[in-house]
């Protein structure tokens, strides 16, 4: 009692409150550092998909950059031609294309409403395509030079010798009605020769690839090459035939 009236009273859990406390500091720091870890790489896994995401984006946006550059590209190529050919009316973008062996055609995004007709002549910045055979406000339709119904008047431009250049339902056509007497030169060029009416002259179309002799017959059989596959082309140009592009008599 005179213990207690001098000190106070005993209060046992007051002695055991510092020991608790340290040991939950204890707790708390080894909690704190196991828990450390763990709360970083959930923030750098986070941050790891933050930084994919956005080089997905980037990437898609730079595909799409370099398309509109190479788009870009071939449209001024076509714009070049524009002021030195005769005869021009648009430049149409391909919005579908049928490979089939049957029908060979593609399918533009311009119609009458600006200016294409039917039969009007369609080349790419390197060469011939082919011919309208379809066309409605906003759309036209053209058959390839490749399809098996399609026919070119041509002319070897170095020699000058004159043929049709008709399509075989693939990618390659050939030369016809060139007589076998005549001499025809691996690589040699071919262009339109006008002379169908329909295709103004000049017009590059491809390059001789084999002529062999027909074992029956009078023509040599002419494998040609096109200097451009049609079903690569994005873009083209419509080509109206005026008096100004007709051969000279």
């Amino acid at each position: 009692m005179s213990y207690q009236s001098i000190r106070g009273p005993i209060r046992p859990v007051f002695y055991l409150r510092y020991p608790v406390q340290y040991l939950n500091e204890g707790i708390y720091t080894i909690i704190d550092t196991v828990k450390g870890p763990f709360v970083t790489l959930i923030a750098l896994k986070q941050e790891n998909i933050r930084l994919k995401q956005e080089l997905e984006q980037l990437l898609l946006r730079n595909e799409a950059f370099e398309e509109q550059v190479q788009e870009n590209n071939r449209l001024r190529q076509l714009l070049d031609l524009k002021d030195i050919t005769p005869g021009y009316v648009t430049t149409a973008r391909v919005i579908g294309k049928n490979p089939s062996a049957w029908s060979q055609i593609m399918m533009l995004n311009k119609g009458t409403r600006h200016g294409i007709k039917k039969n009007m002549a369609v080349r790419s910045s390197k060469c011939l395509i082919g011919k309208v055979i379809l066309v409605d406000q906003n759309y036209s339709t053209v058959l390839l030079i490749t399809d098996a119904h399609s026919s070119v008047a041509a002319k070897v431009q170095s020699s000058r010798l004159e043929g049709v250049v008709s399509g075989t339902g693939h990618s390659t056509c050939v030369l016809k009605y060139i007589p076998q007497d005549e001499v025809v030169k691996e690589g040699d060029a071919l262009i339109t020769s006008g002379y169908d009416a329909l295709y103004p002259p000049g017009i590059p179309i491809g390059s001789i690839i084999s002529a062999e002799k027909a074992q029956t017959g009078l023509f040599l059989n002419i494998e040609v090459e096109l200097c451009a596959d049609p079903f690569k082309v994005d873009e083209v140009m419509i080509i109206d035939r005026t008096d100004s592009t007709s051969p000279l008599p």
